[in-house]
């Protein structure tokens, strides 16, 4: 018989699922992650018997991933709605090239990095750089970038901790960031 999943998490590029079912069976999770490793566009598969938990990051349609472990028996997949993010087009289409980039670097690295980090230190040189000029005016045009990627991250809508009310990202990341001035 075929395991029932749930896709616990799926943004571009990048999707969790659970087996909930076959959870300390390392013999189906190694099969799991051969099988889908073999799929073109799935770029790496991590399982882990223990939690039950498969990591697929991929360039392909995560709908024809679920459709090839289907067909292969490996799961029949559903997906948890509540916790589904993404899900605006312009959000996957302006995340899918930033996804596909990070993993590209995290490859070339041997995973001792990735876009985030390397956009972190960038970030730093450039502060260093401009405190080392005397430079110590309101914040220049990478804080507004950076604020940018920080919202953008965050996708499209946040649902409050506490199981409150949806909030627009933009609305989470004042939240944050009030919260940070405050605490300083």
């Amino acid at each position: 018989m075929v395991p029932e999943a749930r896709i616990v998490h799926r943004i571009a590029g990048r999707m969790r699922v659970r087996v909930p079912s076959r959870r300390g069976d390392p013999a189906y999770f190694s099969t799991v992650e051969e099988t889908l490793r073999s799929l073109n566009g799935v770029d790496c598969v991590e399982a882990d018997p223990l939690t039950g938990g498969i990591l697929i990051l991929h360039g392909a349609d995560p709908g024809a991933i679920v459709d090839y472990a289907a067909q292969k028996g490996l799961f029949l997949a559903k997906e948890e709605a509540a916790k589904k993010t993404g899900g605006t087009v312009l959000h996957d289409v302006l995340g899918a090239p930033f996804g596909s980039l990070s993993r590209r670097i995290r490859a070339f690295t041997g995973n001792t990095a990735d876009l985030s980090g390397l956009m972190v230190l960038g970030l730093l040189t450039v502060g260093v750089y401009q405190i080392a000029r005397g430079n110590f005016a309101a914040p220049a045009w990478y804080t507004a970038f950076w604020y940018a990627l920080g919202i953008f991250k965050l996708g499209p809508v946040v649902k409050e901790p506490d199981g409150g009310k949806e909030q627009t990202s933009a609305e989470q990341a004042g939240k944050e960031t009030a919260n940070l001035v405050r605490s300083r």
